[in-house]
């Protein structure tokens, strides 16, 4: 969760900064799930202006537990322990000073919320020092709307109530031992914003505060571009598209002609928003697609996922990184569609998807297969979608491979050129050649199949395989269910070393193509 964008930012990007906004420079954070992310995305530190280190845990310890195993028996200074998934401006700085003014040995930087229940409640005298502490309560036993924030301001000598070892929390076990103790233990009720982001309803509405000012947040790189409007760097807005603030548009971005970004929208870096597209109180995570005349409602879209055209996904909608949602799918209200999924064209999508591969096993459409060129018809999937085929022709045989001119279609060929030869299947490179060409080269050459890689004549970014049997013809349904199958299976031939397939050029074939079409449409004066 640290890693979430918030602002186009990991979550953990605006601690980072807010405490060394307040002077902390000797930072160590403690990681447990997927630590290798956070660490090379934040290194040493120096990139934000102060020493980072980083202490693993083998297993979990509790959030005090945590903080003893990073911070071991040799500290010597006062400890700041903040949360690296929460959002805040609270002076850090006042904190630390109300801690030293009351001599104490813990403090907790309290807030007041609207809805206590899901919080710790505390209770403090009139000097602020705490008397009282209540997880997450009832309605019933509310007593106080100031809530525990997760902000600690420890001694060093608070660390040795913490076991070595041991799973032990600061709120259900450390601070009621410390109240027990009568140790001088505050609550410092703090003004600014605060949210624990603990769920996607608190998400988005984190991004939402962002944009209406309720928060300030330090970084995020983009300049304003019309009122209530920001815009990254080296992003290309069409004179054409519309604009709605407040709204923020990332780096790298392309939005175009007769796209609309409305209100309360979050676009992270690098994303395309096609052609008629509607976008209203959405985040969109970097490297995302959007496809023309697709609409989206309070959706979440997450890192580099493909939205295919014409596509409605409604309020609520979670969709994980790198899925794909084919053409007109329509997604509805609270759905989550997590990572690596394919919504096949047409969906409609009422329940999440969650452990299958998507909504069905159907790669082929009505000329072949086709989708967003180098997202979801991506180099490594052409590769694997030719050794599928290859599976079903004759061990050493010939497949002939062409495109058509464009260098995105030539890309995919070299991809599915290698997936033939992983296979064992030998190529006849066309080059950039028509279909109707490589129709003839195959009854020419002698080869038992053909692929045929062109840009889709329905959507510019679309790019179409056309898989190509022995006589030159589009491949049945049938054999379009066993591609399917080997691809889905992965149940690839894999070729000796020594039996690696051999590329062919093919010279001057337009030449025999024209001559061939010239005589079978000869006519005797």
């Amino acid at each position: 969760k640290p890693m979430v964008p918030i602002a186009n930012q990991p979550m953990m990007t605006h601690i980072i900064k807010l405490v060394k906004q307040h002077g902390f420079t000797n930072v160590t954070a403690t990681l447990f799930y997927l630590p290798d992310a956070i660490r090379n995305y934040f290194g040493d530190g120096r990139d934000f202006g102060l020493e980072l280190n980083y202490a693993i845990e083998d297993v979990p310890l509790g959030t005090a537990g945590s903080v003893k195993n990073a911070c071991g028996a040799a500290l010597k200074d006062t400890l700041l322990v903040i949360s690296g998934d929460t959002l805040t401006d609270i002076n850090l700085a006042e904190a630390l000073e109300f801690h030293r003014s009351k001599g104490s040995a813990a403090t907790l930087v309290l807030t007041k919320v609207r809805s206590p229940l899901e919080y710790g409640l505390v209770i403090t005298d009139t000097g602020g020092r705490i008397r009282r502490f209540l997880e997450k309560p009832g309605w019933g036993e509310v007593f106080s709307d100031c809530v525990n924030t997760g902000i600690y301001i420890l001694e060093p000598e608070v660390l040795k109530e913490i076991p070595d070892g041991q799973v032990f929390d600061f709120s259900k076990n450390l601070f009621p031992a410390l109240l027990k103790k009568k140790a001088p233990l505050y609550g410092f009720l703090a003004k600014g914003y605060w949210s624990d982001i603990g769920n996607l309803d608190q998400y988005r509405e984190a991004q939402i505060d962002i944009l209406r000012g309720n928060i300030q947040v330090a970084g995020t790189q983009a300049a304003p571009y019309q009122p209530g409007v920001w815009v990254g760097e080296g992003s290309e807005i069409s004179a054409d598209a519309i604009l709605a603030g407040p709204a923020l548009i990332g780096s790298g971005c392309i939005v175009s002609a007769g796209a609309f970004v409305g209100e309360f929208s979050m676009i992270g870096d690098d994303v395309r928003i096609e052609s008629g597209s509607s976008i209203k109180r959405s985040v969109i995570w970097s490297g995302s697609r959007i496809g023309a005349g697709s609409e989206l409602r309070g959706v979440v879209a997450t890192s580099r996922t493909t939205i295919g055209p014409q596509v409605a996904a409604f309020e609520g909608a979670v969709i994980g990184e790198r899925s794909y949602v084919g053409e007109r799918a329509i997604i509805r209200p609270g759905v989550k569609i997590w990572p690596d999924k394919q919504i096949e064209a047409g969906a409609i999508i009422n329940d999440s998807v969650i452990w299958s591969a998507g909504t069905g096993k159907s790669l082929f459409g009505r000329l072949g297969i086709s989708g967003t060129a180098n997202m979801a018809i991506s180099p490594e999937f052409g590769a694997k979608v030719a050794a599928a085929y290859a599976s079903l022709l004759p061990r050493s045989s010939s497949a002939v491979v062409s495109a058509d001119g464009y260098r995105v279609s030539r890309m995919l060929k070299r991809a599915v050129m290698a997936g033939f030869l992983s296979a064992g299947i030998n190529v006849y490179d066309l080059g950039s050649l028509t279909t109707p060409v490589a129709r003839y080269a195959i009854r020419a050459l002698n080869a038992a199949a053909g692929l045929q890689i062109r840009l889709s004549p329905y959507y510019h970014d679309q790019v179409l395989l056309e898989f190509l049997d022995q006589e030159g013809l589009n491949i049945n349904r049938a054999t379009e269910r066993s591609v399917e199958n080997a691809y889905f299976c992965e149940d690839f031939p894999r070729a000796a070393v020594e039996d690696i397939g051999e590329v062919v050029f093919v010279p001057r074939l337009i030449e025999g193509y024209m001559d061939g079409l010239l005589r079978s449409t000869a006519v005797d004066q």
